[in-house]
């Protein structure tokens, strides 16, 4: 069977179509290794900043982190009106509190209440401005006297799943623990995608050269 011999327009046109298809494909070879590059500097920038917000509490302490951020979470001991022998302690979320516009009964976090290393609730039951000299009770039957700047902050709720998992990572070993896994997760997606980006890459180069690596 005879074939007919393409003309010269037909020939350039072919070598058009074959170049534009090869340009779209490097179009979206390129666009897929750019999103690659997005996602793995997303989930760096992602862990940075969750590691330094979690952070906070251990580096400035936690009023400072209220202060700073208008959050944190502790182990805190719920206000419980009455004679209670076992008091259980939760992670609760405190906001930052103002003491211009202090009020009695205002709900307010205290640290070290009876010698412990806890956060309590407590409510306010009396103030004086000019000492700046607060009257707390945990119980609403006993009274105790702190310093406005003992305030640590005003409780706003218990923590819930999340807020749970935010706090324990705030602590020395779930610190450790956050920043391992987010390096695991880092390391494995380099390996897996980044660095086979990085292959082709320079396997291309050399093709386009004409030279081959050793």
């Amino acid at each position: 069977m005879n074939q007919r011999l393409l003309t010269t327009d037909e020939l350039l046109d072919q070598l058009k179509e074959s170049l534009s298809d090869s340009y779209q494909t490097q179009l979206i070879h390129h666009k897929h290794k750019k999103i690659q590059y997005y996602i793995f500097w997303g989930i760096v920038a992602i862990a940075v900043l969750h590691l330094l917000l979690v952070s906070l509490p251990l580096m400035i302490g936690v009023k400072n982190t209220v202060n700073v951020i208008g959050q944190a979470r502790v182990v805190g001991i719920p206000y419980v009106p009455g004679e209670v022998l076992e008091r259980e302690g939760h992670t609760i979320v405190l906001n930052r509190y103002d003491v211009s516009n202090i009020a009695i009964d205002d709900h307010v976090v205290i640290y070290g209440i009876l010698d412990t290393t806890y956060y309590w609730d407590v409510i306010i039951t009396d103030f004086d401005v000019s000492q700046e000299i607060v009257s707390v009770s945990y119980d609403g039957l006993y009274s105790l006297d702190y310093s406005f700047n003992d305030i640590q902050g005003v409780y706003v709720r218990d923590a819930n799943f999340m807020g749970i998992i935010m706090f324990v990572s705030s602590r020395i070993t779930g610190l450790i623990t956050t920043l391992v896994i987010y390096g695991s997760v880092i390391t494995i997606y380099y390996v897996i995608v980044i660095k086979e980006i990085k292959v082709i890459e320079k396997r291309d180069h050399h093709e386009q050269e004409g030279t081959y690596p050793s």
